[in-house]
């Protein structure tokens, strides 16, 4: 204490010192207070950008699986395509993946992510057009049903990779937004490395 007071009078003795150290004073202040909300804005922004990541790969998660599920379950068609198609429905999985599409549909924003919903919609209305006719229940397909069958499957499998790639880029953005800041830096050159590392083992 005794320190303190000598060294405010010593400073007091010394006008210029002391005028520099209210400048000081007075800067140090004016940046805190423009500082400290800039910073607080920085983590409400942070917190939104990781909230908005976190959505993202769960409606690309649930659009990659719903579409592989779409898939399997018209591969699972062309397995039964010796049978009547009366045995060879299965409606309560239709009705569950139609649900789920419409529900990541009502939710998402992402235009390839939508086409790809849309077109797994349209393939199991299609294939449920020619399953759930009731003049060919006791019918097996035929062979131009069979090729039809096959072009939905392709298709699907093709906005699978899509769904699949886009899977990867939003786990990659949750995965670095939710890094501290220098590892969000780091980051990219470590997926890099990594990526290219996996494409050699391969």
């Amino acid at each position: 204490m005794e320190a303190l007071n000598q060294a405010i009078a010593w400073m007091e003795a010394h006008d210029k010192l002391a005028g520099w150290a209210q400048f000081a004073g007075a800067t140090v202040a004016v940046a805190l207070a423009i500082a400290i909300p800039s910073w607080q804005r920085y983590l409400q922004r942070l917190d939104s950008r990781r909230q908005a990541a976190d959505l993202n790969l769960t409606l690309a998660l649930g659009t990659f699986f719903v579409l592989e599920d779409t898939k399997n379950h018209l591969t699972g068609f062309q397995m039964r395509t010796n049978m009547p198609r009366r045995l060879a429905r299965d409606d309560n999985v239709r009705d569950d993946l139609l649900r789920r599409i419409h529900a990541l549909e009502m939710r998402d924003t992402d235009q390839q992510r939508i086409r790809s919903l849309f077109l797994g919609r349209g393939t199991i209305h299609q294939t449920n057009l020619e399953m759930a006719s009731p003049f060919l229940q006791d019918t097996k397909y035929s062979e131009g049903e069979l090729k039809l069958l096959a072009d939905r499957i392709t298709l699907l499998k093709n906005h699978i990779l899509l769904a699949c790639k886009n899977r990867d880029d939003s786990g990659y953005v949750k995965a670095r937004i939710d890094l501290p800041f220098l590892g969000r830096i780091v980051f990219p050159l470590a997926w890099y490395i990594a990526t290219r590392r996996r494409a050699k083992a391969k």
